[in-house]
């Protein structure tokens, strides 16, 4: 390896042992809770966003899952079909409904991380005539449960299985009883499409879904160059003592998994600046080494630093979820499983039988199309084409895009995201999706 490259690698890593510092100095942060605890009335910071692109509007919405957690989503909206339209059905004639839903770390403010109207799918979306919902799963801020505290280990104990058993049949179901639609569309990235894939097997789920686009699709991970799941296992492991790993490490309270991802929405943004220390470079240096990019310039430098490294990303999950990211890796070509609890008692106590189950992804009926990047270091391509085999037993997944140089951050932070994916995908969510019923 280069001089250069060598220090820039080592650079990068310099960037997570500051966040290590970052949390050592300061208290982990959350939110606690009483039974049925009061939602906010505040602006998300979603919607705060939108308020600043002119033309458009944005209204929080809370979801509870039969689980007991409290999603908030925001629905966006433009002249073309302002949100008073999509609440009301438009006297019997819903406009169209599309959920987008984020990635593993990620938020539903990544849908207009560039906040511009040409640039994000949000807007994009809205000004074809589009009512579209911006999802966030749990583990994102604020922390709330019906009777659960986030201090409490009980609160954290789930992984993207919880989320394609409850979150997603919860958002739809609540975005059609919003809108007195029967339908609605779905865009999902990364762990967006994992919870998609497993979560449309339900089949009463899956009936109310028209169309699905899937941008840098995960299923599948034995290629990944790098792993985000193990390494952010392995640092919860450290600084958290969640896990045997590193007996020295005393054990914190259950927040310290929130406390990663805050003090680095906290620290990264000043760092990585253009003219900072260690600076723009070396900060994206690290998300490239980790997810594969087409090239810094793809970035908006003036906006990237305080509106993604400090809100949209690093928005929190559950060193549970991490695992199981890092337990995809070890599985075979024809195999995505459940998250293994790590002995034959433990699974069968959740399962009823000694290892996880396996799921049938065979049965997945749901009309899709996939857009994967050739650059990608998350979802590899190699791993999305053994993904879409599995699915496509009956045939549902129409096409597979490829994206020259595109990486797994790409297909939300890229500026020339519209032009490279969405617009193409716009067109195939407005061919697939289900004309409304006649009132």
């Amino acid at each position: 390896m280069a001089l250069a490259a060598c220090m820039r690698v080592h650079a990068a890593m310099l960037v997570m042992a500051l966040v290590h510092v970052q949390l050592a100095s300061g208290s982990s942060t959350g939110s606690t809770v009483s039974e049925d605890p009061p939602l906010p009335t505040t602006p998300s910071f979603a919607c705060s966003s939108v308020a600043t692109v002119p033309g458009y509007t944005c209204t929080d919405h809370w979801v509870e899952t039969d689980d007991g957690y409290y999603l908030r989503m925001q629905l966006v909206s433009s002249p073309a079909v302002v949100g008073a339209q999509c609440l009301q059905g438009n006297d019997g004639h819903p406009p169209p409904n599309a959920v987008l839903w984020h990635g593993l770390i990620s938020s539903s403010a990544d849908w207009i991380a560039n906040n511009r109207a040409n640039e994000s799918l949000a807007y994009k979306l809205s000004d074809q005539g589009w009512c579209v919902w911006l999802a966030n799963s749990r583990g994102r801020q604020p922390l709330l449960h019906k009777s659960l505290k986030p201090d409490q280990k009980e609160f954290w104990a789930w992984s993207w299985d919880e989320m394609a058993k409850f979150d997603v049949p919860a958002v739809v179901e609540e975005v059609l009883s919003l809108t007195n639609a029967s339908s609605v569309s779905y865009v999902g990235h990364s762990q967006g499409t994992a919870i998609g894939f497993t979560g449309f097997l339900n089949a009463t789920v899956a009936a109310k879904i028209d169309f699905m686009v899937a941008m840098g699709p995960v299923g599948l991970l034995q290629h990944s160059v790098f792993n985000v799941g193990k390494a952010l296992a392995d640092v919860f492991d450290l600084l958290c003592g969640v896990n045997s790993h590193w007996p020295v490490t005393p054990k914190r309270t259950a927040l310290c998994q929130q406390g990663v991802f805050t003090a680095a929405q906290a620290l990264l943004p000043t760092i990585c600046k253009p003219h900072a220390l260690p600076g723009w470079d070396v900060c994206m240096d690290a998300l490239c080494l980790a997810a594969g990019c087409n090239s810094h310039n793809a970035y908006n430098s003036s906006t990237f630093p305080d509106f993604v490294l400090g809100h949209s990303y690093f928005a929190g999950t559950s060193a549970q979820n991490e695992a199981h990211f890092a337990q995809m890796l070890n599985e075979s070509n024809d195999q995505v499983r459940m998250f293994d609890y790590g002995s034959a008692r433990e699974n069968e106590a959740h399962y009823g039988s000694g290892s996880p189950p396996v799921y049938d992804l065979g049965k997945f009926h749901t009309k899709a199309v996939f857009f994967t990047g050739t650059d990608d270091k998350m979802a590899d391509p190699t791993d999305a084409n053994n993904t879409l085999a599995l699915l496509n037993a009956s045939g549902t997944v129409l096409d597979q895009v490829h994206v020259p140089k595109y990486g797994h951050g790409d297909f939300l932070w890229s500026m020339d995201a519209a032009d490279v994916v969405y617009n193409q995908a716009i067109v195939l969510l407005q061919q697939h999706r289900r004309a409304p019923a006649s009132p």
